[in-house]
């Protein structure tokens, strides 16, 4: 047995004492020290009996940089060790427009007309509908409108029983409004334009007004620059970015029936029994 006395003369123990007891009882004592069992946890809560299915919470981020554009012309798309530093006719660019449509300009929205054509299935040579959906998805979309694609179907514009309308988010006309440019022999196969450069320059010239995807014949790289205000001065066309989907012909796979309509659904709707979000907030 091992006794501890205080210190000579203080009648009492000083702190460092029962610190230095303490921690030889620890050392020493051989009182058993009971495991955890799977049993001793419960994924029911104490409080009641009855059970709920789990919950998951998105806190998803909701600043700038989602406001600018998809497809960032220095990423490697499609994993083959090459930046895509254009538009690629192999790759299959994801948004609201249908890849293997193509669409004419009416009423101030994009209405599939055809479905496309080519190698690729993304070729639009009909007069009548020369917009190819797959690079209108290249040349228009933002980061957010991909988000909201997924989660719930896209922002919509229109939404009755007969006519769904997305449309693009609003891009501030500063340093967040973007242009796209292509060039290459095949511009006319996905544009209405016989030239050999494209410039798309996308952005809402004033706040909550129309999406806009202003449109030139020409290789134009400073259009959405060296300036405060961007994608200023004279264009060939200006574009309202809405567009009609879900439509009789269409092959979008998010399209879900309601009734006598159809509707583009995204996570949310299909994980949680056809719950719909307020997806303005988003």
């Amino acid at each position: 047995m091992i006794l501890f006395k205080p210190s000579a003369g203080s009648g009492r123990f000083s702190l460092s004492e029962v610190l230095q007891f303490c921690f030889f009882w620890l050392l020493t004592s051989t009182a058993p020290y009971a495991s955890a069992a799977s049993s001793d946890y419960s994924a029911i809560p104490s409080q009641g009996t009855t059970s709920s299915p789990p919950l998951v919470l998105f806190a998803l981020s909701f600043d700038h940089e989602l406001f600018k554009k998809a497809y960032s012309d220095h990423t490697d798309i499609d994993g083959d060790g090459v930046m895509d530093i254009t538009y690629t006719d192999t790759i299959d660019y994801y948004g609201y427009f249908e890849s293997d449509w193509c669409y004419t300009y009416t009423s101030s929205r994009f209405q599939p007309s055809v479905r496309a054509t080519g190698t690729n299935g993304h070729s639009c040579t009909t007069s009548g509908a020369p917009w190819s959906g797959n690079f209108l998805n290249w040349g228009t979309m933002s980061r957010i409108d991909l988000i909201r694609k997924v989660l719930y179907g896209g922002m919509r514009i229109t939404d009755s029983t007969t006519l769904t309308t997305l449309e693009r988010a609003e891009i501030p006309f500063d340093f967040h409004a973007f242009s796209k440019i292509y060039t290459g022999s095949d511009v006319e196969d996905f544009t209405p334009y016989s030239s050999s450069s494209i410039t798309l320059c996308n952005l809402n010239q004033s706040q909550s007004g129309a999406p806009l995807m202003r449109a030139k014949g020409t290789n134009d790289p400073n259009w959405a620059g060296l300036s405060r205000v961007r994608c200023q001065g004279a264009s060939d066309a200006d574009y309202i970015v809405r567009v009609v989907v879900c439509h009789s012909g269409s092959t979008d796979s998010s399209c879900q029936t309601y009734g006598s309509s159809s509707k583009p659904v995204g996570l949310i709707q299909t994980y949680h029994g056809g719950f719909w979000a307020d997806y303005r907030q988003l």
